[in-house]
């Protein structure tokens, strides 16, 4: 199995905000990148499957486009779930919960975000998404439109990079990262490409 991890596109408004499950939608230079990737594509996916926030929907429904396929939507590749401060910008968030922020920042893959998730929970998440579809044996690349959090969270769950350096995975906007399943187990076989083709 070949997982293809998509990360959505730029969504409107979400710079310099603190955005987990608030749904925005899809920016039109969003739009334009998801597009312009879909166009490094040679293949079609056996299947496409999104997050079922507004961004991942959006960004899956024009990547299934030019193939003419209905993506399937998962509510588990959702982006973490930033509690209290989904939604506000970090400028905010420092000046009016800035102990909770500090205490989060010092150590974000153990503290969980007040009244939200930690990374703990997305990295559960992911587990319990990828070993249902190793269940069931899926044959062909599966494309996975999803989230920067959601998408680091993989090669930790899966090949045990130290939680801690998650961050040091890039995960641009409308960028493309490859983990394949062989006999050997997981490998990352591409990172943060801004093409299919690696």
């Amino acid at each position: 199995m070949e997982l293809i991890l998509v990360r959505h596109g730029l969504a409107e408004g979400q710079v310099g905000k603190a955005i987990g499950h608030t749904d925005l939608v899809l920016s039109e230079s969003g739009a334009d990148a998801i597009r312009r990737l879909a166009g490094t594509a040679s293949a079609p996916p056996a299947q496409i499957i999104s997050s079922d926030l507004a961004r991942a929907r959006e960004s899956a429904a024009l990547l299934a486009a030019p193939w003419d396929m209905a993506p399937t939507v998962d509510a588990r590749l959702r982006e973490m779930d930033f509690g209290r401060w989904d939604g506000r910008t970090w400028a905010e968030i420092e000046a009016e919960d800035a102990p909770a922020m500090m205490a989060w920042m010092g150590e974000w893959w153990n503290v969980s975000v007040p009244g939200g998730e930690g990374f703990g929970d997305v990295r559960r998440r992911v587990r319990a998404w990828h070993d249902e579809m190793r269940a069931e044996e899926r044959t062909g690349p599966v494309w996975v439109v999803a989230h920067a959090g959601e998408i680091r969270a993989r090669p930790v769950e899966l090949l045990q990079w130290p939680a801690e350096r998650a961050y040091a995975l890039a995960a641009d906007h409308a960028h493309v990262t490859v983990l394949r399943h062989g006999g050997d187990g997981v490998s990352l076989r591409c990172l943060n490409s801004p093409s299919f083709l690696g």
